[in-house]
């Protein structure tokens, strides 16, 4: 009951935030011209854009498989139909729930533990972070002065993503010593709990150990720098078949700016969250709000919907209906938060 009033109160919110970016987003645009944007648009310059979808999320699969291996040698093809089944369900649903999807789906098929896995999945979602950060450093190098906003957001970010990779580091190469650590700290709760959650973090760091093999890191950083340079590629694709030419670095500073934007609480798809983005970034660059939202509207809806409907491909596929995934995700999700 706590859980499903909790989910409503997130739902709630996330509605909340997307009607004040909708908001923000619409306040200023003049429809007409909106429309004229879009009736001379270059709507073959989505194909190539879906091609840059697909090898983002082939590399994706890919990393995740290198991120894994220490775990299980897994193949492609059982590593990429529960990751596109996550990310389908993120775009569908608020927060991250996809991201417990995938446990569940991938536990399923491999028996790994969870948590491992879950692990795994919390590495990526920083390297994410890290790489995303690393293409827009190099697009605010050539553009200034940036907003204060962007400057804001992007020392925060990347403080939190230091100190977080820097405690993984630490968990990988000093896993005794920072065991020893958390036994101290939690002395005061009782010895079935803590040795419960002492349990979850030994399997959770099983899932961090790529990085302590030098080949495995070496590539796994190589396809991180790729892949978001190809999700750059199609931000640029959707802003040229508008008419919107500008330097290739901007693409690089507006997907950050989605890329951080999508962590606030959305409604479902982030409506008003992803064209928000779009619109601040290429302000920099002295771009009309309406060429800047036809671009957003372009880049949200084919990227959303290939997504989603591959991702619910791979889930019937699965034989696992949707409502069966949801139920187990989210009693993996009660058990590891109690």
């Amino acid at each position: 009951m706590r859980a499903k009033i909790n989910e409503k109160r997130r739902i709630l919110l996330g509605i909340a935030f997307s009607l004040v970016f909708v908001y923000l987003v619409l306040r200023e645009i003049d429809l007409k011209k909106l429309g004229a944007i879009f009736s001379q648009s270059n709507m073959l310059m989505m194909i190539p854009f879906l091609g840059c979808v697909s090898f983002f999320f082939w590399l994706k699969g890919e990393r995740w498989r290198f991120i894994l291996q220490p775990l299980r040698e897994s193949t492609f093809k059982e590593v990429f139909p529960p990751m596109m089944i996550g990310v389908s369900v993120n775009y569908i649903l608020f927060a991250y729930v996809g991201e417990l999807f995938r446990t569940y789906l991938f536990h399923k098929a491999t028996k790994l533990p969870k948590t491992s896995i879950f692990a795994s999945i919390v590495l990526e979602r920083i390297l994410d972070v890290i790489f995303v950060l690393l293409l827009a450093g190099i697009g605010f190098s050539f553009a200034s002065p940036l907003p204060d906003i962007f400057v804001t957001a992007g020392y925060t970010i990347s403080s939190i993503a230091l100190a977080a990779i820097t405690s993984i580091i630490c968990l990988v190469f000093f896993t005794d010593t920072c065991l020893r650590i958390l036994r101290y700290l939690l002395g005061i709760i009782p010895l079935h709990l803590r040795k419960s959650f002492i349990q979850h973090v030994e399997q959770g760091i099983k899932g961090l150990h790529s990085l302590a093999h030098p080949k495995l890191f070496i590539r796994i950083i190589l396809i991180s720098l790729v892949q978001w340079t190809f999700m750059g590629l199609c931000a640029y694709l959707t802003m040229l078949s508008v008419g919107i030419h500008v330097p290739l670095y901007a693409s690089f500073i507006t997907i950050a700016a989605v890329a951080f934007g999508i962590i606030l609480p959305s409604s479902p798809a982030h409506l008003g969250v992803v064209e928000f983005c779009f619109i601040i970034s290429l302000k920099i660059f002295n771009i009309p709000q309406e060429q800047a939202l036809a671009a957003a509207l372009l880049y949200h809806f084919f990227l959303y919907t290939s997504v989603i409907v591959s991702g619910m491909w791979f889930l019937k596929k699965t034989g696992v209906s949707f409502t069966k995934a949801k139920e187990q995700a989210e009693e993996f999700n009660a058990i590891d938060q109690g």
